[in-house]
């Protein structure tokens, strides 16, 4: 942990940015399991410090690049690339640290609103489903009345009608918070993939729906939506 201008025994120079290498040789033990140098005796370890290239942390073991990047500034050869001060050191690992939080807390809440939506998502296509089962119902029941059916005969299948109506109110309710939802957690993360892929999903079924309809404006809205969002 020894920087070089101590190894060197130029003892007038060391100052606070001396404290930072040997802060940032820590880090890099965190970072790679292992000290930056090693060897068998002292003075070769010494010999290390001053005379071999530093092998950066990812080298040897997986890292986030931005504490790779301050572990080396912290321990660059030369005092004057270094942090000025441990407390400039701090405040670098700090601000990674609070950037880490705010990514996991953004992962979080989008990841939950994902579930959010595919709840609500799977809730529109089961009462989706319903509607167009209860309407179908209701066409049989028609079909199989005369001509001179009473008002009590024709009931069964006005109850269904509405049932079917019914159905399809809460099932655009359904789809408005899937979508909803699904938006606020790429709102969060862009990126995130899951979302993506349900935010294709259920444009493009909603296209699927609209076009057996007969199409239009609307289908083709639904089409090129589902289309922004398809990674494959």
């Amino acid at each position: 942990y020894m920087p070089p201008e101590q190894a060197l025994g130029r003892l007038q120079e060391l100052d606070e940015r001396s404290d930072v290498y040997s802060l940032g040789a820590t880090l890099y033990e965190i970072l790679t399991l292992r000290p930056p140098f090693d060897s068998e005796t002292p003075q070769e370890t010494l010999d290390q410090v001053v005379g071999k290239p530093l092998p950066k942390p990812s080298s040897i073991r997986s890292c986030p690049p931005e504490l790779e990047a301050i572990c080396l500034k912290a321990m660059a050869y030369e005092q004057a690339q270094r942090h000025t001060s441990v407390k400039a050191l701090q405040a670098d690992v700090e601000a990674w640290l609070e950037g880490t939080a705010e990514r996991e807390r953004r992962q979080r809440m989008a990841d939950e609103r994902v579930a959010r939506a595919e709840a609500e998502a799977a809730r529109w296509r089961r009462l989706r489903g319903e509607a167009a089962e209860a309407a179908r119902t209701a066409e049989e029941k028609r079909s199989a009345l005369g001509p001179r059916a009473g008002a009590e005969e024709r009931r069964p299948a006005w109850a269904l009608e509405d049932r079917s109506e019914a159905l399809e109110r809460e099932a655009v309710q359904a789809f408005s918070e899937a979508n909803e939802a699904v938006s606020s957690a790429l709102a969060l993360l862009p990126g995130h993939a899951v979302a993506r892929r349900l935010k294709a999903e259920i444009f493009w079924e909603k296209y699927l729906e609209v076009e057996a309809k007969g199409g239009g404006a609307l289908a083709l809205h639904y089409r090129l939506s589902a289309e922004a969002y398809n990674d494959g």
